[in-house]
């Protein structure tokens, strides 16, 4: 399984790599909508993480484009708790998972531990 990281923020972005890493789970960087379909028809199965902050104002026609490729229970995402429009427009176009950027963070590695690769698998 694959996490598809849409977030152009270098922090957040490391930082969700480096729970990745941590739970020896594979992810990727999706900075635009072509390199996310590119990654999303390679890798079906991913799990998408996108910061609906994203600049230009595009995060949530991102989760909508996630959505609508792979469906919404494998798209989650996050924004910043005062950025409540963001939030509306996201679940406009079908996200059902976000969370504020905090409540996010805090609970990654536990909502992505299940997806951790088995020590028995190659």
């Amino acid at each position: 399984m694959v996490v598809v990281r849409v977030v152009k923020d270098l922090f957040f972005s490391s930082r969700i790599s480096e729970i990745c890493r941590t739970l020896q789970i594979e992810s990727m960087a999706a900075k635009n909508s072509a390199r996310l379909e590119e990654l999303l028809t390679l890798h079906p199965d991913a799990l998408v993480l996108v910061d609906l902050g994203f600049p230009d104002g595009i995060g949530p026609e991102l989760a909508g484009q996630a959505v609508q490729k792979i469906g919404a229970e494998r798209v989650w995402a996050f924004f910043s708790h005062v950025d409540t429009e963001l939030l509306d427009a996201a679940e406009r176009l079908g996200a059902t998972r976000i969370a504020p950027r905090s409540q996010f963070f805090e609970e990654l590695p536990d909502l992505l531990t299940p997806f951790r690769r088995s020590e028995t698998a190659n």
